[in-house]
């Protein structure tokens, strides 16, 4: 319901690259990642006419295309993933790298926290999601096994009793992992083609697939 009308605008965001994420924080912070290996913090406008958006900061350290950025829920920290295979967490308030999350052999595709901020799931084209615990110093306390082709997306249910994980498949197909036990619940195989992108929505009652 409603009309969106366009806050913001900036071409050339990453030079001659693309862009192949983004993610919305605390105080109208945008991060970006691109072909050009960086992640940019732009600042937003909260209201009036279209504007560029004010680049705040470069956070450097990949040596691939960062295809997947998402910040922690209420914190000031934004995880990256990239073609280098490595996941990174990154302080936007000192823009410094505070770990590097080591364990996938093939391009990171995607990253999302859980409501709560203490899970980050991973997807990469090694054909596994790993599991990060903020509460032990992100270290990997998960890697699930299910599908044969890159993991494209992954999410986390926001509603009902428990936070099912979803993960879209290159292979075609979405699975659903319980989280009590990280086994795989349920495998949804509708779509003809690769699973490149899903969302849930908030009450966790419908998910979109998108191939």
């Amino acid at each position: 319901k409603g009309k969106y009308d366009m806050l913001a605008r900036q071409d050339s965001s990453h030079g001659a690259s693309a862009v192949f994420a983004c993610s919305m924080g605390r105080d109208m912070l945008l991060a970006t990642g691109g072909g050009d290996n960086k992640i940019k913090l732009w600042a937003l406008a909260s209201s009036g006419a279209p504007s560029a958006p004010m680049m705040k900061a470069e956070l450097l350290g990949h040596s691939g295309d960062v295809v997947a950025c998402t910040f922690r829920p209420s914190t000031s920290i934004v995880a990256s993933g990239s073609e280098d295979r490595h996941v990174r967490l990154w302080d936007v308030t000192t823009q410094e790298c505070l770990q590097t999350l080591i364990g996938h052999t093939a391009e990171v595709c995607s990253a999302t926290y859980n409501q709560e901020g203490t899970l980050l799931a991973t997807g990469s084209s090694d054909k596994t999601v790993r599991l990060w615990d903020a509460r032990q110093k992100n270290r990997c306390v998960q890697t699930l096994a299910g599908h044969t082709a890159s993991v494209y997306s992954c999410a986390f249910r926001k509603g009902g009793r428990y936070e099912l994980l979803a993960s879209a498949s290159q292979d075609g197909s979405v699975v659903l992992w319980d989280p009590r036990t990280w086994k795989c619940c349920q495998v949804l195989r509708s779509h003809h083609g690769e699973v490149v992108g899903l969302a849930w929505h908030p009450h966790g009652t419908f998910m979109a697939t998108g191939s």
